[in-house]
């Protein structure tokens, strides 16, 4: 499910990580792993996925995968968008 961040939760764009992220992310984990139970030799076996285009800095998207890794995710996916080509499907 799609998640915006405050300003604040965003933290300042020299911070290797969102903070905002690194908490919501971790207590994710912390659910899931109650629910699910983990083996605690092994790393957390959940996957994130990460939509982005284009227009989507590059900046933001490392520190994303940096939150991401902080919270104790190590499996993510990258699902882009594609870009927009011409006119829409069915004009003249």
């Amino acid at each position: 499910e799609g998640q915006s961040f405050s300003e604040e939760e965003m933290g300042s764009e020299l911070d290797v990580s969102i903070p905002g992220m690194v908490a919501r992310l971790t207590k994710v984990r912390e659910v899931n792993e109650k629910i699910f139970g983990r083996d605690p030799t092994m790393p957390y076996d959940g996957v994130l996925i990460v939509q982005a285009d284009l227009a989507t800095d590059f900046r933001l998207v490392r520190r994303i995968i940096a939150s991401s890794n902080e919270a104790g995710w190590a499996k993510m996916k990258f699902v882009t968008q594609p870009a927009a080509t011409g006119k829409p499907e069915g004009a003249e």
